[in-house]
């Protein structure tokens, strides 16, 4: 008996993981954004050890950076979408200079973003949290990409 019911228990949830997975292919960019969003807030909001104050002000803030830096990544990957089926190794020398060029103007504007927001955090948490918060979304974002690799597999 103990054994039906644990049986069944892990096909029901492995059938709701397999759908959330369907779901998720059949998400909207924005849908997903707001996923991940919620996500964060969830994780970063524990993990920061935020006050209701500090949450109430910080992720003001947060979401602010999260769609610029959300914004430099999409112009980033139209960039891409472009060059999509052509060997770098193979083409010509304008395009590979124009990804070079696109490439080193997003990274420096992620960076600058970054630093920018960090001042802002910074207005509102102590440079404990401000610090952990990097080594959060660094640790997420790694994480996002590993997931995002197996769901593409």
């Amino acid at each position: 008996m103990k054994k039906t019911i644990l049986l069944s228990l892990i096909v029901v949830l492995f059938s709701a993981n397999l759908f959330a997975q369907e779901q998720d292919k059949k998400m909207k960019p924005q849908q997903v954004r707001e996923k991940v969003m919620k996500k964060k807030k969830a994780l970063y909001t524990e993990r920061l050890n935020l006050t209701k104050e500090e949450s109430d002000k910080f992720w003001v803030i947060y979401e602010e950076y999260d769609a610029k830096m959300f914004a430099i990544r999409d112009h980033q990957i139209e960039h891409l979408h472009r060059l999509k089926g052509k060997d770098i190794l193979t083409c010509d020398a304008a395009t590979a200079e124009a990804f070079i060029k696109t490439e080193m103007e997003t990274e420096r504007a992620l960076q600058q973003t970054t630093a920018n927001y960090v001042e802002k955090f910074q207005e509102v948490l102590p440079p404990q949290k401000v610090a952990k918060l990097l080594m959060e979304e660094r640790k997420f974002m790694k994480e996002l990409t590993k997931d995002c690799k197996q769901k593409h597999k």
